[in-house]
């Protein structure tokens, strides 16, 4: 799967996204750049999903950004396997 990184908002108020090597996006905070959780293809659902790290706590408006985040992505083509 393919995201062009151009084509989309990676850094919000108070959470930014970077791509990882593995594939996987990651959330850090601004202040502290902490690691907030990653963003993966959930395949089940077929779509993006934030799967936060350990005991980390989110405000509503860190929230609204990694939801505005995850619209991005599962508004992009995700690749799917063909159904036997």
């Amino acid at each position: 799967m393919t995201i062009d990184q151009t084509q989309i908002k990676t850094t919000y108020r108070h959470v930014y996204f970077n791509l990882g090597e593995s594939g996987l996006w990651w959330c850090h905070s601004i202040k502290g750049d902490d690691d907030l959780g990653v963003v993966a293809v959930e395949e089940r659902w077929k779509q993006y999903c934030f799967y936060p790290c350990g005991d980390t706590v989110q405000t509503s408006i860190c929230l609204d950004d990694i939801a505005d985040f995850l619209r991005q992505l599962n508004g992009k083509d995700i690749d799917k396997e063909p159904s036997d």
